[in-house]
């Protein structure tokens, strides 16, 4: 189980990322299963990183570990940022509109949604906790 606890900039993914890749290499993940996690993870965190605080650095935590009942892995991802709960801005059938006639960003929620068994978003207090499970 790994938790990691960073100031919320672009330029601390990539430590967070490769601890993600080998704890899911440890829970016996094949390359595609960790590139889908790996992705999954970026495509959050990036976001956090971008939106979550406005102009300020705030701070991201992630904690990972083995999925609950199941062989694979949980990871969780909480700030103290704005509320906001990605899966509510999912909009319904955007995917099958013509690119020119899609709505600016949602896309990278349902890129996570497709490659994650399980996404779960709570509002913890003043923290956004958005939970990515993928099972084995």
């Amino acid at each position: 189980m790994g938790v990691y606890r960073v100031p919320a900039t672009l330029d601390h993914i990539e430590g967070i990322l490769d601890a993600i890749e080998t704890e899911a290499a440890e829970h016996g993940f094949d390359r595609v299963g960790i590139s889908r996690i790996r992705l999954a993870c970026e495509e959050i965190l990036v976001n956090v990183a971008n939106y979550a605080y406005h102009d300020e650095v705030g701070e991201v935590t992630v904690t990972s570990g083995p999925a609950a009942g199941r062989e694979g892995i949980s990871v969780a991802v909480e700030d103290r940022g704005i509320p906001f709960d990605p899966l509510a801005q999912v909009p319904p059938g955007t995917l099958d509109l013509p690119l020119s006639e899609r709505p600016i960003g949602g896309l990278g929620i349902h890129l996570i949604l497709a490659v994650m068994d399980e996404v779960h978003y709570t509002r913890d207090g003043d923290k956004n906790v958005l939970t990515m499970v993928k099972y084995r």
